[in-house]
């Protein structure tokens, strides 16, 4: 009910034919969460709802009626087809999500520890999984792809506030560019995204920071074992509360071998975040998932799967110090 293997969610989507070769088209997305007592509640912060409310004090949404939304709005654009490519505007999947998780490149389940930190680490810095803004995709040139988007810094909304004399501001863009090939049994994509975000008033570092984040990802079906996997790099820029940047670094690895409907794999990443001019790293991840897969049908999959996260830069005083492990079994079913 959790949805472990992937995201529970419902969604509307439709197209209309403009003629001369053109299509117009909605998307309109939620995730749910059986299990919660707001169906359309967010379930965790690291889990299939994950949101990032502020890209550079690195928050996520919490599962609380206080959070920034009672409800998870995973998509929500239109957009229009053309000979020239696809334009989309609304909320939307980032180049950093797309390239992450909706490409492949990674084999385990993101919704469990063990392969939920090292392919999207460093979204944060950017804009996250989700956000508002245009989106231009390229036609498929001989399996070649590109996508640029412009937009806001999250999915937070921009705010302007004034509180008695005080007054804060909180604002930010993002540009990212990505290019993909797809043929055969090859896939492979680069993408690179940044963010300016500034925040005025009331925030103890008042001024611009410029975040990046660089995605390398590939997979390649050898028919008998599918290897696939991620390299994450980038910098933070600093955050509302202080003005030191660091640096991220991320890899995941994952191999799958089919046999007959049953398909295990194993996946194994590292992760960590590097304070400029500290010693220590502020984080230090090391992650590793098995599982399998098991086709009922073409719309019905049950799995098992283990897999535990560590943070190696534990100290007492670092609120982020963990080992989780969790193992699942369950069913999705795709309607």
């Amino acid at each position: 009910m959790e949805g472990a293997n992937s995201g529970n969610r419902i969604g509307f989507r439709g197209t209309e034919d403009l003629g001369a070769g053109m299509k117009a088209e909605f998307v309109i997305e939620q995730g749910i969460s059986p299990t919660n007592g707001q169906l359309f509640g967010v379930r965790s912060s690291t889990g299939q709802q994950f949101a990032v409310v502020s890209p550079f004090a690195g928050s996520n949404l919490a599962g609380t009626k206080n959070a920034f939304s009672t409800s998870t709005n995973r998509q929500s654009y239109l957009g229009v087809t053309s000979g020239i490519g696809t334009f989309n505007m609304g909320y939307q999947y980032t180049n950093a999500y797309v390239l992450g998780t909706a490409s492949g490149y990674s084999i385990g389940s993101e919704n469990i520890p063990g392969a939920y930190s090292s392919h999207q680490y460093g979204n944060d810095l950017v804009g996250g999984t989700r956000a508002n803004g245009l989106t231009y995709i390229s036609p498929n040139f001989s399996g070649f792809t590109v996508r640029a988007q412009y937009g806001a810094a999250g999915a937070a909304p921009e705010t302007a506030v004034a509180t008695g004399v005080t007054a804060s501001e909180n604002t930010g863009r993002r540009f990212g560019v990505m290019g993909q090939y797809a043929n055969g049994p090859l896939s492979a994509a680069l993408a690179y995204t940044s963010l300016k975000s500034t925040t005025v008033g009331t925030n103890a570092n008042p001024n611009s920071r410029n975040g990046n984040l660089t995605q390398l990802g590939a997979s390649y079906d050898f028919g008998v074992v599918k290897l696939a996997g991620t390299y994450n790099t980038g910098k933070s820029g600093g955050t509302a509360d202080s003005a030191v940047s660091s640096r991220i670094r991320a890899y995941q690895v994952g191999l799958s071998a089919p046999f007959g409907a049953f398909v295990p794999y194993i996946t194994v990443g590292k992760a960590y975040t590097q304070p400029d001019g500290a010693a220590g790293r502020s984080a230090d991840l090391s992650q590793a998932q098995v599982g399998v897969r098991y086709s009922l049908s073409k719309r019905t999959t049950a799995y098992a799967m283990y897999g535990q996260t560590t943070d190696n830069a534990a100290t007492a005083a670092n609120q982020f110090a963990y080992r989780e492990r969790k193992t699942v079994i369950g069913v999705t079913h795709n309607f």
